[in-house]
């Protein structure tokens, strides 16, 4: 069963690497709409499996073929340099709603119809996102510039990257020294490695990580990366706590997390809102050591904690990952080129994605070495507060500004032209 969801993650991480030569080849709008159309054909599949075997592979294909949606969806979302777009509050809460949203209506609809239903809700959604496509030519364009397939970037790529996820994801249970853990992160991260080697020598390689390597990409990354895991650990671990020590229902649990997800949205406007006050540099690190001041009071969580103030740290925490998240893709997706927006994009998630899951992992790994829950909790306090601690340094090599918007043009002044 653990590979009902494993399969999903391993095959979305290959099917990143792949996005961006699908999007070069056969254009960004045309690769989104095909791509929804067979994560929702895909979805019908998984609620038709008749056995174990054919769920699991049919999962493996929905992965595969769900992977463009998220790195085009930015480029649509965020713009690029020639083009840069402000997240709309609607927007914002809904893409950081949707987790929050997802565990609790995943239960329900579980409890109610049974496990297909899980499958059978995206279809309706994927037909009315297919209707929606035809907007998508005024934010993406259909434009094709194709370029070789690198086959040894896809060779180095796709395996480290399925080693690296596959190792992260069993450590909690078999350790991170057990040889069924170490050998694939180290031989995982060697192909990685390599792969970024190889990509700063080929012209066109699957993809180009060397957009990321700018001073402003670079730190960026790894700052949302710590953050992202920070943000994400409470998904995991509060609803253990909520159910295990204070012995609420798994819709209660559910239902904490929804507040958070929303302020994480308007706090993502916000941040956009505070950038342009402050600039860039000033708002990430002061949105990180806030992160890592509410991160800490879960030090003082225990078995009679109200409700109440577990949804309060959870907002402020939230907030406070919103004011960072947002103004720092901005600038990263305001560096590049139009045409470079899929790659950078695919690159991002890349790292977002092999950051989350040995991050994640090695969290959990904290937390079930406590002898307790309550305990872990502690633990994972002090820890995620080290790592707000540790983004926020970095963050100071953010820029002090964020670029200024490509599409609203700088009128002269009255009588006299400006540069």
């Amino acid at each position: 069963m653990q590979w009902v969801s494993s399969a999903y993650l391993l095959a979305l991480g290959v099917g990143l690497c792949l996005t961006p030569w699908l999007t070069s080849r056969f254009g960004s709008r045309r690769v989104y709409a095909v791509s929804l159309a067979l994560f929702t054909l895909t979805s019908a599949g998984c609620a038709l499996a008749g056995s174990l075997s054919v769920l699991i592979a049919a999962r493996t294909l929905q992965g595969l073929v769900a992977a463009p949606m998220v790195p085009v969806a930015m480029t649509a979302l965020l713009g690029t340099s020639e083009v840069r777009r402000d997240v709309s509050a609607a927007a914002g809460v809904v893409l950081f709603a949707a987790p929050a949203f997802g565990p609790v209506v995943g239960g329900v609809v579980l409890d109610l119809l049974g496990w297909p239903a899980t499958f059978w809700i995206n279809v309706p959604v994927g037909v009315a996102g297919l209707w929606g496509c035809r907007a998508l030519g005024s934010v993406l364009g259909s434009d094709r510039v194709g370029r070789p397939f690198d086959v040894r970037g896809l060779a180095l790529l796709a395996p480290g990257l399925v080693a690296v996820l596959w190792s992260s994801h069993e450590a909690p249970a078999a350790g991170w020294a057990s040889a069924g853990v170490i050998i694939p992160l180290a031989c995982g991260s060697l192909a990685l490695g390599c792969f970024v080697v190889h990509a700063a020598r080929h012209t066109d390689p699957l993809v180009r990580v060397r957009l990321l390597g700018t001073r402003a990409g670079l730190a960026g990354t790894i700052v949302c990366s710590l953050a992202s895991v920070v943000a994400y650990a409470t998904v995991f671990f509060i609803p253990v706590y909520l159910q295990r020590v204070q012995h609420h229902s798994a819709v209660v649990a559910g239902l904490a997390l929804l507040p958070a997800g929303v302020v994480t949205g308007l706090g993502s406007v916000a941040g956009e809102s505070a950038v342009r006050r402050w600039g860039l540099r000033p708002v990430a690190v002061a949105g990180l050591l806030a992160l890592g001041a509410v991160s800490a009071l879960f030090v003082g969580f225990s078995a009679t904690t109200a409700l109440g103030w577990s949804c309060l740290v959870l907002g402020a925490r939230s907030l406070a990952v919103g004011l960072v998240t947002t103004p720092v893709l901005t600038v990263i997706s305001a560096s590049v080129p139009a045409g470079d927006a899929d790659d950078v994009n695919a690159a991002f998630n890349l790292a977002l994605r092999v950051s989350g899951a040995v991050g994640i992992a090695s969290l959990t790994s904290v937390f079930l070495a406590a002898p307790d829950p309550v305990a872990g909790l502690h633990a994972l306090s002090l820890v995620m507060s080290v790592i707000s601690v540790v983004a926020a340094a970095i963050a100071c090599l953010l820029p002090l500004d964020r670029p200024a918007s490509a599409s609203l043009p700088v009128r002269p002044a009255a009588g006299r032209s400006r540069a």
